[in-house]
Order: structure tokens, then sequence, then C-alpha cells
């Protein structure tokens, strides 16, 4: 099983301005073939944020524990979604 990541952008609204922030989602690269469940929707997985250190959004270790997480079917049969949260609003992604 792999898993794919792709940047993403997303805003946090206040009432006076709006920031950018640039985080990552990672997901399975495929579906699941568990049919150990069937009454669970196969369009929906459950979803894991993760924030990052003083590092930021690029350091390694999160990307690592966001595959790993997708990957683990111990712990989630069917896969997950991951988003590594940007809290800085780095465009490079480095804090």
């Amino acid at each position: 099983v792999t898993s794919y990541c792709s940047p993403c952008v997303y805003q946090c609204e206040s009432d006076d301005n709006s920031t950018s922030l640039y985080g990552y989602v990672y997901r399975p690269n495929r579906p699941s073939n568990n049919d150990n469940n069937n009454q669970t929707n196969k369009n929906s997985l459950p979803g894991i944020l993760l924030f990052h250190t003083g590092a930021g959004p690029q350091d390694l270790f999160l990307h690592w524990k966001a595959h790993s997480l997708i990957t683990q079917r111990s712990i989630f049969p069917n896969g997950c979604v991951v988003l590594i949260a940007d809290i800085l609003g780095d465009p490079t992604g480095w804090a």
C-alpha cells in the first residue's frame, strides 16, 4: 500500500483579515479492497491532523508519520486521510 501526497492551500479567516496557510494532504494511493466491514461507507475515511513543530510543515518526520499512518492497516484497515496543517503561513513550508 502506498500513499499519495499533495500540497494544499487553505484560508484562515477572522473578522478583519484572511491568511493563507500551506499544508499537505496524504491519502491512500488507491482505495482499499478490504470488505470486512460492509457497514462502512467506502467513500469516507477517518481524518487525522498533524501540526508541525518549529521546523515547519516540511519536517520530514511529519511526512514519514503521515505515510506510516496511512499504510498501517492494523490501525486503519481501510486507510485514512492525513492533513499536515500549517500554522505559520509560510509558502515555502520552512519556518
